[in-house]
């Protein structure tokens, strides 16, 4: 390892410098929580005052919410960097083990969870509730969630990391086309294309969600689960 490593690990590890992984952790996620939830309310309103024939006041309130979904990405990538700095500290500070199942990042994958999810709702016949829908998906993700997404979110004791992170998944299978934007406030379900990929998946499973098709038409603003 180089000196420059040598050195980032030392700090991370010594008691001159408190840091707080798994507060870091919690502050990223409860910035991101909280601009997707401005971001969907925005779109929420911009939708209400389309109806109303205000179309030059939904423009610009759209506008804003890109300029939101451009800050989280940020975020995203920022906290990509931390995942990545701490790693070092995790390689240096313990042996091998459960951390190790951890370094790749905290978090497991997403690809991990559409799977989940199209497996899910293709079980319950293409629709349900969400209610239904993450009762499934629990049990079916029960071996796969490791001890970081079973933490709660610091806003809701209750809430589950993994949980809380569910609504983005469905948002993404519907920008995808895989999964209706168009449904009934709390239902999920799969559109054609959607079908089309689990019927696949079962018959060539080494197929993924990026070898899906995408919808015949672009998806609306997806509703939060």
């Amino acid at each position: 390892m180089s000196s420059g490593s040598e050195t980032t690990g030392n700090l991370l590890q010594s008691g001159s410098l408190v840091m707080d992984v798994a507060l870091m952790q919690k502050s990223f996620e409860e910035v991101m929580q909280h601009m997707r939830a401005l971001a969907e309310h925005m779109r929420q309103h911009a939708a209400a005052v389309v109806q109303e024939g205000a179309f030059r006041k939904a423009r610009r309130i759209l506008k804003l919410c890109e300029r939101i979904d451009g800050l989280t990405k940020e975020i995203v990538r920022l906290q990509r960097q931390w995942n990545g700095l701490t790693t070092k500290r995790r390689r240096l500070a313990s042996g091998e083990g459960e951390s190790e199942r951890l370094e790749a990042g905290l978090q497991t994958p997403g690809k991990v969870f559409h799977e989940a999810i199209f497996e899910t709702l293709f079980e319950l016949g293409g629709s349900a509730p969400t209610r239904q829908v993450l009762e499934l998906l629990e049990a079916k993700m029960a071996g796969r969630l490791n001890e970081y997404d079973r933490q709660p979110i610091p806003s809701n004791p209750k809430v589950p990391r993994w949980r809380s992170r569910v609504g983005l998944f469905r948002a993404q299978l519907v920008k995808k086309g895989l999964l209706a934007a168009d449904s009934s406030r709390g239902i999920w379900q799969l559109t054609e294309s959607g079908r089309r990929y689990i019927e696949q998946k079962r018959s060539t499973p080494e197929t993924s969600v990026a070898d899906a098709s995408p919808a015949d038409s672009p998806p609306a603003n997806p509703s939060p689960p």
